[in-house]
């Protein structure tokens, strides 16, 4: 049996579980979120796209009270059951991602953000689906604007984020290329890497060190890691002056396999007032739209990556 048809029956068993046994319970939103990975967009009368839908198909399954029901069995037992089923999820989730490690790691590192740029002009429809996949954008139709007319690191099917600062040795280049184009920088929860599944990258996704490094080996908690050890030929991260939350290479790279919906887009950065105006009123009041013109620069050790 093949790894990724492995994870697809643990996802869909852990689904199954997750209705019949905790269907009310805040774990199971949460994995309905990755797993299930719909929501329902009022405005198009009822299109399941982002995540939020799971809590709505959860309310119509059926409350704790139906779920007893059906199954025949006393409070009690259920109790017992929603912790069995809390365990197993808990596990296969460290297992599989290294889910509940990885949330220690982001605390001890002090790391709560990913961030995404990408065009302004992309911003109405990522405000509508989510941040969503190349490959799933061109499937459905959906209308947006590349930087990238090839991805070299062959991963269409993942969204491209960076741990705590914009990855600038590219994003300045672009910015230079397209002077007419309005950027914005999306402030992501870090939670996504705990969330979905992620693939991290010491350098840019596109070196051919590490597209030519199989897919697997830069997921989990020791590939994470690795964003973070020395430089084997350098000076080290302390005489570089980098801060614990920054990766080593200011080009490392976290892949998500999945749209991220909304909710984890926490802040919406722009460079100057006028791009701000012109896009503010596509950006609901939740997620706040800001200037800082510090992540259209770069980071503090920068002389050592020029």
């Amino acid at each position: 049996m093949s790894y990724e048809f492995a994870i697809f029956l643990l996802k869909y068993y852990i689904l199954i579980l997750g209705l019949l046994i905790a269907s009310y319970s805040y774990l199971s939103i949460k994995m309905m979120y990755k797993w299930f990975s719909m929501s329902l967009d009022d405005t198009e009368g009822g299109v399941f796209r982002n995540a939020w839908a799971n809590k709505r198909v959860l309310r119509e399954v059926g409350t704790k009270k139906l779920v007893v029901k059906l199954l025949g069995i006393d409070e009690i037992v259920y109790m017992y059951l929603t912790k069995l089923y809390m365990y197993i999820y808990n596990t296969i989730k460290e297992y599989l991602y290294g889910g509940i490690c990885m949330e220690k790691i982001l605390k001890e590192r002090q790391i709560d953000w990913l961030l995404h740029f990408t065009r302004a002009e992309n911003l109405p429809n990522i405000m509508r689906y989510g941040l969503i996949p190349r490959s799933n954008l061109e499937f459905d139709g959906i209308d947006f604007s590349y930087n990238d007319e090839y991805r070299y690191d062959d991963c269409e099917n993942a969204v491209c984020t960076s741990i705590e600062f914009p990855n600038y040795k590219m994003f300045y280049p672009l910015r230079c290329d397209n002077p007419d184009v309005d950027w914005a920088v999306l402030l992501l929860d870090a939670r996504i890497i705990c969330d979905f599944e992620c693939a991290f990258c010491t350098t840019n996704a596109g070196n051919s060190d590490m597209y030519n490094m199989d897919l697997e080996q830069r997921k989990g908690k020791k590939a994470f890691l690795k964003l973070f050890e020395e430089l084997p030929h350098g000076p080290s991260r302390k005489e570089l002056g980098t801060r614990d939350w920054y990766p080593t290479d200011p080009q490392a790279e976290v892949l998500v396999f999945d749209t991220i919906p909304i909710t984890y887009i926490k802040k919406v950065f722009f460079y100057t007032r006028k791009a701000l105006e012109q896009y503010a009123d596509y950006i609901p009041p939740k997620i706040s739209a800001e200037i800082k013109s510090k992540l259209f620069s770069y980071r503090e050790d920068w002389q050592y990556w020029r």
